[in-house]
This record gives structure tokens, C-alpha cells and sequence, in this order.
């Protein structure tokens, strides 16, 4: 797979990621995710709160509503992309996502995710 490619794959997969909660589709949700994922809320006081795929996608599928599309910001950064890995940095409305994907089998996952709550946190 040449880089365009590779860079439109892991878009598809964080795109995945972000509409997936913002529409409530946890088979969207679902496909982008390793089964292994965690990801981590480094919080204020100094703690961690901690949550694996299926948590995560169990809390897509209780959401309830959908905001509408002119609050639903979405900003995917590519950082870098070695051999079959990747890092992005994906800010939505409310929060930031440090994204690590792995390539499985030719299919770009969610490894890991570390996040901030903008109210926690001025963009940098």
C-alpha cells in the first residue's frame, strides 16, 4: 500500500472513531477498534481512568440523541506512520485523542488512546 493510501486507510478508521460516537453506531465504533484497546483519561488529580473496546462501544450503544452536525467539530491529524504503524491526533468538540493504530492483516485498528476533556485543558 503506497502512503496515500495508507493515510486515506488510517483516516477511514479515525473517522470511523469520531462518527461512530457522535451517531451512536457501535458497529461503526466496533470496526475501528483493536479488541484489545485501551484507552486512558489522564485526569486533574492525578489519576487514570481506564476503559477496553468493549466498554467503549457498550457506551455508544446507550447514548441517547445525536448533536447536531454543526457541533460535531472533527479535526484529524495524521503525526506519523512507520511500517504498520500509526499515530493521530484527533480533536472533536469536546475533547482531544491521541490515537496508535496497528495494521492487522491489511486493516488499520485503534491500539490505544490517551485523552483530555478541553475543559481539563487549553489546546496546544
Amino acid at each position: 500500500m503506497n502512503v496515500h493510501d495508507q493515510h486515506l486507510a488510517i483516516r477511514a478508521v479515525v473517522e470511523d472513531y469520531v462518527y461512530g460516537w457522535y451517531e451512536n453506531k457501535p458497529t461503526r465504533t466496533r470496526r475501528c477498534l483493536h479488541p484489545q484497546l485501551a484507552k486512558r483519561l489522564v485526569k486533574d488529580d492525578a489519576t487514570i481512568e481506564e476503559l477496553d473496546a468493549a466498554t467503549l462501544i457498550a457506551y455508544v450503544q446507550g447514548r441517547e440523541g445525536v448533536p447536531p452536525s454543526t457541533t460535531q467539530q472533527q479535526a484529524i491529524e495524521i503525526l506519523g506512520v512507520y511500517g504498520n504503524i500509526a499515530s493521530v491526533r484527533a480533536e472533536m468538540t469536546d475533547w482531544v485523542d491521541f490515537l496508535h493504530l496497528g495494521c492487522f492483516n491489511g486493516e488499520w485498528k485503534i491500539v490505544n488512546a490517551i485523552w483530555s476533556l478541553k475543559a481539563q485543558q487549553e489546546t496546544i
